[in-house]
């Protein structure tokens, strides 16, 4: 009985491997090295002494998905993946360090009655805009935390500005971030409007569910040697 089971263990195995070009944890050795965070490691050190894992390997580089993935690291386009497609963090010890500042925006679409309430200061919960402003700074200062590939940065400064568009019954959120340092803080920016711009949603979903934040992108860049970045106007 357990011959039979190996074989079909093994059999579907293959299978998978064969039309999803798929690598089954249970191909790996089983020894106190193996452990899962380790299976890259350990199969390739091995793969030219198993011709079946040779094989599993060329069918792999053949794949247009991976293929894709490893030519851009290469070519250097995406410097958070290595040439294996694997996510790194990029080694940013090289740089110089420089005054580096961004700016970024969201629109948090209120509806009429919210907006009218946001404005008069009478929301239930207190101070809309005031609290979404000390949200987006905090979100600012959380960036490494929340994004895993982000530099903690030691900002110098985060102002975000919130102001109401009385005609489309809307909320304009603005984050500066600024900081010296050897990596931008595009991010931090982005975070930052995207926190205030949800603590608006949160102070206001009782008046109203259908919020909506929209457009949350980086409007402007400096520092750094890709220089000056100026978002295109519409």
């Amino acid at each position: 009985m357990t011959a039979i089971m190996n074989l079909l263990t093994r059999g579907f195995r293959q299978m998978c491997c064969r039309h999803h070009r798929a690598r089954c944890y249970s191909d790996f050795p089983k020894d106190d090295h193996s452990k899962f965070k380790y299976w890259e490691q350990e199969y390739s050190a091995k793969k030219k002494d198993d011709p079946v894992a040779e094989e599993r390997d060329n069918q792999r580089d053949n794949d247009a998905y991976h293929s894709m993935y490893e030519g851009k690291a290469n070519g250097g386009l995406l410097s958070h993946v290595d040439s294996e497609g694997r996510a790194k963090m990029v080694d940013v010890s090289h740089k110089s360090d420089t005054v580096r500042t961004a700016v970024a925006r969201a629109r948090v679409e209120l509806g009429r009655e919210a907006f009218d309430l946001v404005r008069d200061n009478a929301v239930a919960k207190g101070d809309v805009l005031s609290v979404a402003q000390i949200s987006g700074i905090m979100g600012a200062k959380k960036t490494s935390d929340l994004i895993p590939l982000c530099h903690p940065l030691p900002l110098s400064s985060v102002d975000v500005t919130l102001k109401l568009d009385e005609e489309a019954a809307a909320v304009e959120v603005e984050c500066e971030a600024r900081c010296t340092g050897k990596t931008g803080v595009e991010m931090e920016a982005m975070v930052g409007a995207s926190v205030a711009a949800l603590a608006v949603y949160d102070m206001c979903k009782a008046v109203d569910k259908g919020i909506t934040i929209r457009e949350v992108k980086l409007v402007r860049k400096s520092g750094g040697k890709s220089g000056v970045y100026e978002a295109k106007v519409d």
